[in-house]
């Protein structure tokens, strides 16, 4: 089992030390390449970074998914301390699990996801008509009837408050 230095929001390959087979093994996949890591206990799906503008390869792994939200919650409680990591079996590359409080953000980037995903499948009709009546808001005000007057008394129905 290799041990990796929490150094960045991603993984370079020269801090992963105690496996040299490790090292060249994810140094030898190609930009883009997703591979299943188990880090500190935690396994999930991290993608080689792709090359230079140069045209160098890039020695590094970003993670993806759930896992990055542990990534970056390690990196901020662990930073330039050892983890573990090793290639994780293809069960074992499900969704990552983090032991901290995933950011607030998360929450909300799945919840615009979702709301997306049910946009995408209403009715064609329907979300042109909601879309239209959003759009259309401020003709949508509540215009009394000719000579209709109401006092503030009545708007509050503060007949009923009143203690007599």
């Amino acid at each position: 089992m290799a041990n990796a230095v929490v150094r960045d929001h991603v993984v370079w390959l020269k801090h992963i030390h105690d496996d040299a087979a490790l090292s060249r093994h994810l140094g030898a996949l190609t930009a883009g390449a997703v591979v299943a890591l188990k880090v500190d206990g935690v396994a999930g799906k991290w993608v080689k970074m792709d090359n230079g503008k140069d045209g160098r390869p890039t020695p590094g792994l970003r993670p993806l998914g759930a896992v990055k939200d542990y990534w970056n919650a390690l990196f901020n409680e662990k930073r330039g301390e050892l983890v573990t990591i090793e290639l994780a079996g293809g069960d074992d590359a499900g969704p990552a699990t983090p032991h901290t409080t995933p950011s607030p953000r998360a929450g909300l980037a799945e919840e615009a996801v979702e709301f997306r995903n049910r946009l995408e499948r209403a009715d064609p009709i329907m979300r042109k008509a909601a879309i239209a009546a959003l759009l259309d808001t401020g003709r949508q005000t509540f215009v009394p009837q000719d000579g209709f007057r109401f006092n503030r008394d009545e708007i509050h129905d503060r007949d009923g408050d009143r203690r007599g």
